[in-house]
């Protein structure tokens, strides 16, 4: 009996051309990313020749002749060339065309250009701020755009190349004598027998998933991006992944320690981090942040703000959930609770609780987190609420804001540590240069790794500033901008979310449904946008702004904050004390505003100038205020982006740092939304009709479906 009848042998060549195909079409998906990255080096080597050329338009010609070759400058400069750049152009025929230069010293003159281009070419380069200035830009950051959009497919087609190639390759190799009657009756019973186990493998994998996991990343590619004016828009809005990604094609991955890049900072490096399921793109200095959280396990993040704590925590987590890790917590002020938890859900799959409520409702919430996993989320008062886990390790433990457990014999401070004590993982983080302030430092350090704080108790004041860097460093992480970060985006904008305490919410609740605030949509609005700021000392947003404040003064930076209501401006100001410049509203005349702002710049660090977003928001220069708080989001979307123009301009020596503080479940979420809908709208079309309309107040009918949509919500019944 033949090995294969005829039928079979049809069956298995149909079977074999299906593994071709299948072949070539995960080889084409799998080599995507390498295809768009390869095509970006290749527009960056050409701008990089065109800096360099231009650069060499600024080097006199003698240069040519500073190792004495004895090279003839003086018949060079009487024909005209004075530069290296003149003498690149000609090129050596254009050279030997000059008279008096023959094929040698041709040739000499091109070595020395070369050698002086490869010396100019090893200091240039070109970073996206180039480019954006460039003819490749439209190219450039499309190819960006699908590398960022389809990261995840890119990953998927890589990780099914490497489980299936080397399978597809044998088994199509095995049966490539069925393509022919001819072929197969040459063929030996030995090699006949491999070529049917390999139709029949090739057979399985057709009806397995693999057929289903190629197809959907196939079908994910061909969904190509327009590479348009859309996609310049959209780095406008978001550059941030853009630049990471520019970062990690041209190698830029400094981890912010090159000085000290020593066996212990290369055994971190060594990790290979799994971000699987981190919907982000990640600079150097933040895989090295993840890396260390993870390998020196009991840590302190102290980078400068701006730079991405909660992202380089955050891709710890999912790297530890992608090692079966379930359970992770968040310790942090109660201003950051919502902001952490978009976040989390923003970038991550994993699930989120918050505990929150007396101890009944925080112990039930507990419960449910033990059961679901993924990330607790409260603050450092409701911490005291919390049991410790003992049978179920916390597999990481965050706390932001650590300065705020600073006093070792504070309430505070003893409820971290005991549940720091169940964690697996322990990270703290702060924005604030605390290696300044030893005593806070050590304090912190004591409750992470109390070996390395007996280390400098027990040197004293006898170690220099490189001494203590050494001694620190298994715990003690700090990078700033400048170290880590060749450019920035010349504005990072974030939106801060603050969850209500009871008494706002009741507040909020007392207005919305106020009899009189039906007679006028703008009228029933207006006390609403205002939640939160009539909260007295129990405000929230005015919580997050004195964080924000304080952050900016930790980092020698003044700000302008912004409101449309006059009485938010007043509540501000006095917050802020002798640190508010004054207030810039209708009612201060040129001069006076004038004296406001050149008043900011002699305050110390941390001082603001407070301004009613209708007048300080035009005519006005304020380039000594590099961070921007809007108290609430504006109706007119036009607004915001004039009062943005005030620091974000030219002569701006610092990244903007642009901050909404918005409060969730209320009206702030409905406006976001319906000015994120407008901002869409208003990017497709060009015609000034639309532009001018969409520009225009809220209309009465967007209004009231606002109002209508937040007392349906607050009219449910709460869940238990």
């Amino acid at each position: 009996m033949p090995v294969l009848t005829r039928s079979e042998r049809k069956k298995a060549k149909e079977t074999r051309a299906w593994a071709l195909s299948a072949r070539e079409k995960l080889y084409n998906a799998a080599s995507k990313r390498k295809q768009y990255e390869d095509e970006i080096k290749e527009m960056y080597g050409l701008l990089l020749k065109e800096k360099v050329v231009s650069s060499l338009g600024q080097i006199p010609v003698d240069k040519l002749n500073e190792k004495k070759d004895g090279i003839k400058l003086g018949i060079l400069k009487s024909n005209n060339v004075n530069t290296v750049r003149d003498a690149y152009d000609l090129g050596t025929e254009g050279l030997k065309k000059i008279s008096g230069i023959g094929d040698v010293s041709a040739r000499l003159i091109q070595e020395n250009i070369l050698r002086i281009y490869n010396s100019v070419a090893a200091e240039t380069k070109v970073s996206l701020s180039d480019i954006t200035a460039s003819h490749e830009w439209d190219d450039v950051v499309g190819h960006l755009e699908f590398l960022i959009r389809h990261r995840e497919l890119s990953e998927r087609a890589e990780a099914l190349l490497a489980t299936y190639a080397d399978v597809l390759d044998e088994h199509i190799m095995a049966t490539e004598n069925t393509e022919g009657a001819f072929k197969w009756f040459f063929t030996g019973k030995e090699k006949k027998l491999l070529a049917k186990e390999s139709a029949e493998m090739l057979e399985e994998l057709r009806v397995s998933g693999f057929v289903e996991q190629l197809d959907e990343v196939d079908a994910g590619f061909k969904k190509e991006i327009e590479v348009s004016e859309k996609s310049k828009e959209r780095f406008k809005a978001d550059p941030i992944p853009f630049f990471a990604y520019w970062d990690q094609i041209f190698g830029d991955n400094k981890t912010g320690l090159e000085e000290r890049l020593d066996e212990f900072s290369k055994n971190i490096l060594s990790l290979k981090l799994d971000t699987r399921g981190l919907d982000a793109v990640l600079r150097g200095y933040q895989v090295y942040g993840a890396k260390y959280i993870i390998s020196q396990q009991r840590v302190l993040l102290g980078d400068e703000m701006g730079l991405g704590k909660t992202m380089q925590a955050l891709a710890a987590m999912v790297h530890l959930a992608n090692c079966k890790k379930t359970h992770f917590l968040v310790l942090c002020p109660l201003s950051v609770v919502e902001n952490w938890c978009r976040e989390i859900r923003k970038f991550t799959h994993l699930e989120t609780i918050v505990f929150y409520g007396d101890e009944k409702k925080c112990a039930q919430q507990w419960e449910d987190w033990i059961s679901i996993g993924g990330v607790g989320i409260t603050n450092f008062e409701t911490a005291r609420k919390i049991e410790p886990l003992r049978d179920i390790p916390i597999a990481l433990m965050v706390v932001d804001e650590a300065h705020y457990i600073k006093n070792p014999g504070a309430k505070r401070t003893r409820n971290v540590m005991g549940l720091g004590f169940y964690a697996e993982n322990l990270l703290f983080m702060t924005g604030t240069p605390i290696e300044n302030r030893q005593e806070e430092m050590l304090s912190l350090i004591s409750i992470l790794q109390p070996s390395v704080a007996n280390d400098i108790k027990a040197k004293g004041a006898a170690y220099n500033a490189a001494e203590f860097k050494k001694l620190v460093m298994p715990v003690y992480l700090r990078r700033v901008r400048k170290d880590v970060l060749k450019e920035l985006p010349e504005k990072t904008e974030y939106e801060d979310w603050v969850r209500l305490k009871d008494s706002e919410t009741e507040k909020y609740k007392e207005v919305l449904f106020e009899k009189g605030n039906d007679e006028t949509a703008f009228g029933a609005l207006m006390p609403l946008r205002r939640v939160s700021w009539n909260a007295g000392e129990d405000s929230s947003k005015l919580a997050r702004l004195l964080e924000i404040c304080a952050e900016a003064a930790e980092d020698d930076r003044r700000l302008i904050i912004f409101s449309f209501f006059k009485d938010n401006l007043v509540t501000v100001a006095e917050a802020l004390g002798d640190k508010c410049a004054g207030i810039i509203e209708g009612s201060v005349s040129a001069a006076g505003r004038q004296e406001i702002i050149d008043r900011l710049p002699e305050m110390p660090a941390g001082s603001a100038i407070v301004a009613q977003i209708t007048a300080g928001g035009v005519g006005l220069n304020i380039q000594s205020a590099s961070v921007v708080i809007f108290c609430e989001p504006q109706i007119k979307p036009s607004l915001e982006d004039q009062a943005l123009s005030r620091a974000y301009r030219m002569g701006q020596t610092k990244q903007v740092l642009v901050h909404r503080l918005l409060a969730a479940d209320t009206v702030d979420e409905r406006i976001m939304q319906l000015l994120s809908e407008k901002r869409r709208i208003f990017k497709e079309y060009a015609d000034d009709a639309i532009i001018s309309k969409l520009d225009s107040l809220f209309t009465k009918e967007e209004i009231s479906r606002i109002i209508e949509q937040e007392r349906n919500f607050y009219s449910k019944p709460e869940k238990e």
